[in-house]
This record gives structure tokens, C-alpha cells and sequence, in this order.
């Protein structure tokens, strides 16, 4: 993931969830490639804002 804030976490995080929604959306639709690559990529967002602060609950709701 590439952003102009890199150390913008609520960017970050709003990045991951969104590709996590809109991997619901196609997992919807039959497209299941395309989910599958959204929703790694937002798990991957979750585990790096959550290794990097394990003690935010928003990161670990997220992860979880």
C-alpha cells in the first residue's frame, strides 16, 4: 500500500477496511479473485497497524 502520508494511521486504517469492504462486495458479486486479493490486503493493513501498536483497540477490533 502506497499513500502520500505513510505514517498517517488513520489513513492506513481506513485503507484496510475499505478493502475489506469492498471484498465482502465482490465476494457478493461471484468474483472471488478479486475478494480474495482485497481481503489479504486488508488483513495485511490490520496486522502491521496492530504489530506496530498492539495496545490501540481499534487495530485489534480490526484484526479480530
Amino acid at each position: 500500500m502506497t499513500s502520500v502520508e505513510p505514517n498517517n494511521t488513520d489513513l492506513k486504517r481506513m485503507i484496510g477496511l475499505f478493502d475489506d469492504l469492498s471484498a465482502n462486495a465482490h465476494l457478493e458479486l461471484g468474483e472471488t479473485e478479486l475478494a480474495k486479493v482485497l481481503s489479504n490486503s486488508g488483513l495485511a493493513v490490520s496486522e502491521q497497524l496492530f504489530a506496530a501498536d498492539p495496545t490501540n483497540i481499534q487495530f485489534y477490533g480490526d484484526l479480530t
